[in-house]
This record gives structure tokens, sequence and C-alpha cells, in this order.
């Protein structure tokens, strides 16, 4: 290809360059001869192609280009950040004891039953201050949820421990993040504890268990306890819904059976008989 003007102008400039400085100038040699790459311009990795007396063309060495590019990539270890996966993780998780965990493990399905009923609770004493005519039109005259972290740590080996708790215990736990307040229901309760309405301070002293067996799982929205009548916004088939029950009838089933061997300590037992040695 031809010099473009940039191109001349460089050579142009090389030339002077070499006048001013009196450098000799041989006609007869080739002009980038001329050039003193340490004095003034350095042609690195180039390669001058002639293709007739009057123009040339000039590209860089790509077998050295290669072999810079080869060299970084073998002194520089490259760390490329790792992508995290992406999806839904799978519902059967497998223990270091090989042992599977899905929704039908019980402690999986306390842990369900244990959010709900505790959402439940909240409602329940709502609706039982309202009717004992303590609750006003003031949002710090109510409950609120309870923090998460205290509705997923029940199991099989704590049950006995959480589910003997009193609603007054319960409702001086830590409120759920989503408030500004996180005390709401302790500076509540503390509020409301020394009153002297006699139904409202024997349903305080009932225990988790008496709650969800003698309200929450009779599974009935209007009802009338310790003289109150209530009408409940949840109940035990609202649990059901919420988790998919009624779509899984092997789940329902073992839902029923954690329900009567935890909170209703049924014993299943086997009656073994011997066997009569012959006369």
């Amino acid at each position: 290809m031809f010099m473009n003007s940039s191109e001349q102008k460089t050579f142009i400039s090389s030339i002077n360059f070499l006048e001013e400085n009196d450098v000799e100038l041989d006609i007869t040699r080739d002009p980038f001869e001329l050039l003193e790459p340490d004095n003034y311009l350095k042609f690195d990795n180039m390669n001058f192609i002639f293709n007739n007396e009057n123009s040339f063309e000039f590209r860089k060495d790509e077998t050295q280009e290669k072999e810079k590019e080869k060299n970084v990539l073998q002194n520089n270890t490259i760390n490329y950040p790792q992508k995290k996966l992406s999806g839904r993780k799978r519902k059967n998780q497998i223990d270091n004891k090989g042992k599977i965990h899905n929704k039908t493990q019980n402690d999986n399905i306390l842990r369900k039953i244990n959010v709900h009923f505790l959402n439940f609770i909240i409602d329940f004493i709502n609706e039982v201050l309202c009717k004992c005519n303590l609750k006003t039109k003031n949002i710090n005259d109510k409950f609120y949820e309870i923090n998460g972290k205290y509705k997923k740590i029940i199991n099989k080996t704590n049950f006995n421990s959480i589910s003997n708790q009193t609603i007054s215990q319960i409702l001086t736990l830590e409120n759920n993040n989503k408030y500004i307040n996180k005390n709401q229901n302790r500076e509540l309760f503390n509020k409301i504890k020394n009153n002297n309405n006699e139904i409202l301070n024997k349903i305080l002293s009932k225990k988790y268990i008496d709650i969800f067996k003698e309200v929450f799982y009779i599974n009935k929205k209007d009802i009338i306890y310790e003289g109150l009548e209530l009408n409940l916004p949840k109940t035990f088939d609202d649990f059901l819904l919420n988790v998919k029950a009624n779509e899984d009838n092997l789940y329902k089933i073992r839902i029923e059976q954690v329900i009567k061997k935890y909170y209703f300590q049924q014993k299943f037992n086997v009656k073994k008989t011997k066997n009569k040695s012959p006369s």
C-alpha cells in the first residue's frame, strides 16, 4: 500500500532530523537504514514489504506477538470468578450419614407447623384483646408477628420444651425484623400483664400445646373459648392449604402422623404374644 499522509510526515521528519544533526546522507542506500533506532525512531516488530520502487507496506510481526502472549499466559495465572449456580434447590437433601431429608421428615413437618401456628397465636391473642376491650385503634395496642428465627428452631429433640412455653413467654419474643420496634410485643405484654381481666390472664397462662389442641386443631373459626366469642382468621385447614397438603395425600397423612405423635403423644405399641409351650 502507499504511505498515507501521516506516514509521509513521519518519514520526512526523520530525514529532517538526520540533516539537522549533521548525519551524512547516502542517497544510494535504503532511506530506512539511515534512521538510528536508538537516537530517534523505533520500529518494534515491524516488517516492511516493498511492493515496487514507489510503494511499501508494513505490519507487526505476528509470530513475535503470539510468542509474547504465550509468555504472559505461562507466567500469570488468571483467576476467573466462579459463577454461582442458579435455580431451585433439590427437594431431597442427603446428610453426612446418608439419610435423605425432605418435606415428609418429622423435623421439617414440625417446623412448618410451628411457623404457621406461631402466626396463629398472634392473631388469636389480638382477637382476645379486642373481645376483652383492651384493644383500641392505636396501632401499638396489638401484637406483631414473631421473629422468624424462633419459628424454625423447633425439632423432635426440643419439641417438649417449646410446646410447654406459656403464651406469656411467647409474647415476649422479639418481633419480626420488618417492624421498626423489635420489642413491640414485650412492651405491650408488660402493659397488659397486670390488668384485672381474669379471662385474659387465664389465657396468657395457657401453654403452647393447650392452644394448639383446644383452639387451632379443632378447625373452627367461630368458637367460644374461656367465655369469649372469638372469630379467628385462620385455622388448621388454612395451614394444610398453605403447605399444599391437600394436593399430596401422602404428605397430608405424614402431617397427621406427626401431630398425633408429638402434639397428642400417641404411641403405637405392638403387643407381643408369647408362644405357649406344648402341654
